[in-house]
């Protein structure tokens, strides 16, 4: 099927992405654009002489006003120079009178105007300016790590990018920029695509979808966020969710006022549906998005995508007759896409159409074709790391070599495309593992919010009732019964509200309930779908690895059927959910404690579930290693369990008497699950010790641990 882009296609869209840029230098300009000024244009001669006015009557705050509305209409016109001549007159007139807000302001107004012409090296400067000084506002010190991190971004360096980023996002949090906020993540979202971590960009993207308010000018941008995460799931073959997000685009549809766009939309949607095997829904929205671009004269990146995708779509029915027309048709015109004007434009559509002529030239038997197609991947694999397209290269080197009789050759080629495979796959367990999380951490952000807000009225509450008590205070003996009247209405009052908000306290608590029991049931299901997939899988690796996947998804589960059957929503029990986690591995390998030994001693304690996801997915891999491998041909021996909190640290030991490893070397770079538990350590700045002497024993002292509220 047709592969999409690590980057969202708005992205690579000529005229969309230049609207973009527009609306991003509007935001960085102010809204006071729009905002703070009845009409746009207005004479400059007027201007200038309520300027002159201003400081005669040496009115600097009135002067500054009126020059920064100057600056506008000369920005209205496209003088770019004079507007930039005032802001930085500005700079220094609200430095010399002493006005550090305003001062800041034209400097923040300053960078922007030279960030529309694209000036890196004199928006560094003035970034400069702002990160040196003192008592800078949270907006503009976002602004001055902003611009930089852009620059960075689109010149590839995406580490130094994604640093700056981060800080400018944290200003932008601090000063409560809603606008800023989404912007950032957006960039972040797309970093993290380019640098293939898909788990990470569905974090960011779905972080920024909620800034998008319904009904107001820059919803259409939610579009965007949801064609993100769209690409992400159909790419890693969670067509469920793809199909899930593809729908919500459909149901935004209306916002599109493009035709090119609704109809590039569509073919998403019919892609997604035919991947669920929804075939007559699919054939209808394929035929209707091929019939409109096939209308249009203008080769769009648009209409190349949606030609590779029909492309991709024949060869997967082996209509190889439609499948030449294609080919011929996208040979003719693919040198005529745009480009797109962002780093790497027109990738995603040259290395899907790289992979189509491959499977094209493969089925009609056109090795030497197919030759100069491997060859032609290679060359682009020496500047990209993208695993999709190693894959590809390895599938059809390897069929080559077969179809040459070269048969070594072709074994080599095959077992290189299955440890790729084995990649893909745990990238695709990540970004399960990071959907279930992102929903969790929704819930629990929402329910901290309703908290936060009840916590506020109380405080209200209490404040409004201070202040009237001192007031009542000072009222002299003779207002006695005003008084008593006063206290009394408001004891009323508060009694009615403090039972209004136990109310919503009760409500709140029986929805997160409901929450955790959904999360838990839709753990469950995916358990299950694994499992059901497990029986028609004939490969033992793959049996295993879905089985791998299954015990980690129950022990997420687990934890949320602690919390909706406790009263405390923000801890789990240490002592119920590790004699559950191990009894569930020795269930599910069908082991008794007869045949292997069982020490479990864990220090009963609550602890958060930010500490408790990553200790119990910890737990899942190492028991369920040692079950597997340490007690091979009916070896007997022991695991033991050991949880407790020494000096405010948190010890977490796993180990078995069995077989043990000869050395690291062994699981070093070689075990996903080893990968994992490293990369959980590293989150609970947990530090790793083993030893293999006798058996194999993991210790875990961790420094980042909560005890629950």
């Amino acid at each position: 099927m047709y592969n999409t882009s690590t980057k969202s296609y708005l992205l690579e869209a000529p005229s969309l992405w230049k609207t973009l840029i527009v609306i991003v230098a509007i935001q960085l300009f102010g809204s006071h654009l729009f905002s703070q000024h009845g009409h746009y244009l207005k004479n400059i001669d007027s201007l200038k002489e309520v300027v002159k006015l201003a400081q005669d009557a040496g009115d600097f705050e009135e002067q500054y006003h009126q020059e920064k509305n100057l600056a506008i209409q000369y920005e209205f016109r496209g003088d770019f120079i004079n507007s930039r001549k005032i802001y930085e007159r500005l700079a220094k007139l609200a430095k010399e009178n002493q006005q550090d807000s305003l001062h800041y302001l034209a400097l923040d107004n300053l960078a922007s105007s030279y960030f529309y012409i694209k000036d890196e090296a004199r928006v560094d400067s003035v970034c400069e300016i702002i990160k040196g000084g003192k008592n800078v506002p949270s907006y503009v010190m976002g602004t001055a790590f902003y611009f930089p991190a852009y620059f960075k971004e689109q010149e590839g360096a995406y580490e130094e990018a994604t640093k700056k980023h981060l800080v400018a996002l944290e200003y932008y949090h601090a000063a409560k920029d809603s606008v800023k906020i989404p912007l950032i993540l957006r960039h972040l979202g797309s970093i993290s695509q380019r640098q293939g971590l898909p788990a990470k960009s569905l974090q960011y993207f779905q972080e920024a979808i909620p800034y998008y308010r319904k009904g107001t000018p820059r919803y259409i941008l939610v579009i965007n966020m949801l064609n993100n995460i769209n690409s992400i799931y159909f790419e890693y073959q969670n067509y469920p969710q793809a199909l899930a997000y593809s729908s919500r685009i459909i149901e935004l549809i209306d916002l599109v006022v493009s035709d090119k766009f609704r109809n590039y939309y569509y073919f998403l949607h019919a892609r997604n549906l035919d991947a669920m095997d929804f075939d007559a829904e699919a054939e209808e929205l394929y035929e209707k998005s091929y019939q409109f671009y096939t209308t249009q004269s203008e080769m769009s990146q648009q209409k190349a995508l949606v030609m590779i995708g029909m492309l991709a779509k024949s060869l997967k029915e082996d209509d190889l007759a439609s499948a030449k027309i294609h080919m011929d048709s996208l040979d003719l015109n693919f040198s005529k896409v745009p480009e797109a004007g962002i780093a790497e434009p027109n990738f995603s559509a040259k290395i899907n159409y790289a992979k189509n002529r491959c499977d094209y030239y493969f089925k009609t038997a056109q090795f030497s074709k197919l030759k100069e197609e491997i060859s032609g991947i290679e060359e682009i694999l020496e500047t990209n790391e993208d695993l999709g397209l190693k894959r590809t290269y390895r599938n059809y080197s390897g069929k080559y070599y077969k179809a040459q009789g070269e048969y070594e050759k072709a074994l080599v080629e095959f077992e290189k495309e299955k440890l790729l495979d084995d990649s893909l796959y745990q990238i695709q367990q990540l970004v399960l593992v990071q959907d279930a999380e992102t929903r969790f951490q929704k819930a629990e952000f929402e329910k901290e919010i309703a908290l936060l807000s009840s916590e506020n009225e109380i405080t209200r509450l209490k404040l409004l009732s201070s202040k009237r008590r001192n007031w009542i205070f000072g009222i002299g003996l003779m207002a006695f019964v005003l008084i008593s009247t006063v206290l009394f209405w408001l004891y009323k009052k508060i009694n009615l509200k403090n039972e209004i908000i136990q109310q919503a306290d009760d409500e709140k608590r029986i929805l997160l309930q409901e929450i955790h029991h959904r999360v838990k049931n839709n753990l469950q299901v995916v358990s299950s779908l694994l499992a059901l997939q497990g029986r028609y899988v004939s490969d033992d690796s793959a049996i295993d690895a879905l089985k791998q996947g299954q015990d980690r998804v129950q022990s997420m589960a687990l934890i949320h059927q602690d919390l909706y059957q406790t009263d405390n929503f923000k801890g789990v029990s240490t002592q119920d959910y590790f004699e559950q986690v191990v009894d569930h591995l020795f269930d599910s390998y069908n082991i008794s404690e007869e045949e292997i030994g069982l020490e479990l001693d864990v220090m009963p304690m609550m602890l958060d579930v930010d500490t408790m996801v990553p200790l119990g997915l910890i737990t899942n891999e190492l028991v369920s290693n040692s079950l597997k491998h340490a007690f091979a041909n009916g070896r007997k021996g022991k695991i033991k369990v050991i949880l407790k909190e020494v000096d405010e640290t948190l010890l977490l030991e796993v180990g078995d008497n069995g077989v043990g490893v000869k050395s690291m070397d062994e699981i070093e770079g070689n075990s996903f699950g080893y990968e994992l538990i490293k990369a959980f350590a590293k989150k609970l700045k947990a530090e790793i010790k083993i030893n293999y002497e006798d058996g194999f024993v993991m210790q875990l002292r961790i420094q980042n641990y909560k005890l629950a509220a």
